[in-house]
C-alpha cells in the first residue's frame, strides 16, 4: 500500500539537509530537484512494484505537493514533467507563489520535459 499523505510529510520532515557552504541568510537560497517520472515512461511491467494508485502524475500529485511544501525551496527543478500534467502542475505551483518555465523535449518526441519554478 502506498504511503499516506501524513506519512510522506513525516518522512520528508525527517530528512537531513546538507549545506555546501556557509552564507548569511540574505545570501542563501535553497533548490529542490526531483525527477517526477512522466506518464509516458510508466509501463506497468517496468513498475510492477509501484502501487496501482501511484502510477500517474495526477495520482502522485498530492504527495509531490506535500514534499515541496515541507521542503519550501526557493527554486524548484522538476525533470520528466509530462506535457499533459505540466499545465496543472504550473497552476498549482502558482497558487503557492512560484512562477516558472517549461522546456519540452521536442526533439525526443517523448511527451515530457523539464520545469523550473
Amino acid at each position: 500500500m502506498a504511503a499516506g499523505k501524513s506519512e510522506i510529510r513525516k518522512l520528508t520532515e525527517q530528512r537531513k539537509v546538507h549545506v555546501g557552504a556557509l552564507a548569511t541568510v540574505e545570501e542563501s537560497f535553497s533548490v529542490v530537484s526531483y525527477n517526477i517520472l512522466a506518464d509516458c515512461w510508466v509501463k506497468p511491467e517496468w513498475y510492477s512494484y509501484t502501487p496501482a494508485d501511484c502510477r500517474t502524475s495526477l495520482q502522485r500529485h498530492d504527495r509531490l505537493m506535500d514534499e515541496l511544501e515541507v521542503l519550501n525551496g526557493d527554486i524548484v527543478c522538476l525533470q520528466e514533467v509530462g506535457v499533459e500534467y505540466q499545465p496543472f502542475l504550473e497552476r498549482e505551483l502558482e497558487k503557492r507563489g512560484y512562477s516558472g518555465e517549461y522546456c519540452r523535449h521536442v526533439l525526443l518526441g517523448d511527451g515530457q520535459g523539464d520545469a523550473t519554478f
